[in-house]
């Protein structure tokens, strides 16, 4: 290349080589940068360092166990299909609430487009645009209330930590509101029926709300998608579940 480009001969640190310069160039002298030998290099000596307490890797409200469906609820196979519409969903609810309501069904199908595994658009669509159509819903997802806050605190047991997403947060004056989706498709009719793990998962995110709003009551409630029902947890159900989860 810098034959064809018109190269000249020029002195290199090697030997004579080729060099292209435009207008006035004159290059530095070379000076070489000789490394110090290990006889040069001071010897550093350091305390021994205390090995560290080994940290636990923080749990997940999901990783508590417990049952998160109604028997039945999802035959052989279906499990990954039913997993992945309820991303599909969460997405949607995440997204559209700030969306004008004219605008919803064009912003679904594009939020749609880029996620994997979608088979029926127009029904994830249709149902996460009725949550959003339905009055007594109209609270949840408001101005001003909060989408996928992640909480961080201490389960209470040595030095475990709790980390996890909650779907919907109402912070108000007097009270404090985290509401989970759940996009089962059999819904049980009263929260003593709500399925033990999804009982584990809303005690972990009042004792992380608690901690975080001590001067306020915190409360928990499941938005079931698939009927719009927004379904009040007590709270003893919930720290009971989650305190047969934590126990030894």
């Amino acid at each position: 290349g810098l034959e064809r480009c018109g190269g000249a001969a020029a002195d290199m640190p090697t030997g004579v080589g080729l060099r292209f310069s435009h207008l006035d160039w004159d290059a530095l002298p070379f000076e070489g940068n000789e490394a110090p030998t290990a006889e040069e290099i001071e010897r550093l000596d350091f305390e021994p360092v205390p090995a560290s307490k080994p940290q636990l890797k923080p749990l997940s409200p999901s990783d508590l166990g417990g049952a998160k469906a109604l028997r039945g609820e999802a035959p052989d196979g279906d499990v990954e299909a039913a997993i992945a519409r309820g991303t599909q969903v969460h997405a949607l609810l995440e997204h559209l609430p700030q969306v004008p309501a004219e605008d919803r069904r064009v912003v679904a199908e594009r939020i749609l487009a880029g996620l994997p595994g979608v088979t029926d658009p127009d029904e994830i669509a249709e149902v996460t645009l009725r949550l959003l159509e339905t009055p007594s819903l109209a609270p949840i997802f408001a101005l001003g209330t909060l989408s996928e806050v992640d909480v961080t605190a201490s389960m209470g047991a040595g030095d475990r930590r709790l980390h996890g997403s909650i779907d919907r947060l109402i912070i108000e004056a007097n009270r404090v509101l985290a509401v989970d989706f759940k996009t089962n498709r059999l819904v049980p009719k009263r929260p003593e029926d709500i399925p033990e793990g999804l009982l584990r998962q809303l005690g972990a995110y009042r004792t992380a709300l608690v901690q975080i709003y001590p001067d306020r009551p915190v409360e928990v409630a499941i938005l079931w998608t698939e009927t719009a029902e927004l379904m009040a947890v007590p709270t003893n159900l919930v720290t009971a579940a989650l305190s047969r989860a934590t126990a030894p």
